[in-house]
């Protein structure tokens, strides 16, 4: 959904800092690296995934901000989807990489 070149920058800031957070949590309480790595990997793969599960959607809300049109009324309804459908992607995905 970002637009911008200010909305890709932070879209693409996030899972940078997220990176750098993971790896100086580790250091700081002196976990092992690949803990880190783990984790990380958990999430970066549960947010991709989830994307791709909500790929119509985006395309659809995008299409809509295209046409002057106001975006989906259903925020709170869609949140707890993708909040139950990232939750589910999460448990699944640390399964079979754990």
């Amino acid at each position: 959904m970002a637009t911008t070149r200010r909305q890709k920058l932070a879209a693409l800031a996030v899972p940078l800092a997220g990176a750098a957070s993971a790896a100086g949590q580790s250091a700081a309480r002196d976990y092992e690296s690949k803990d880190a790595l783990f984790i990380f990997t958990l999430i970066a793969l549960t947010v991709v995934i989830t994307r791709v599960i909500f790929a119509r959607w985006f395309a659809r809300q995008k299409a809509r901000q295209r046409a002057g049109q106001p975006a989906d009324d259903n925020a709170n309804k869609q949140a707890a989807v993708f909040l139950v459908t990232f939750a589910v992607v999460l448990a699944v995905v640390a399964f079979l990489i754990g």
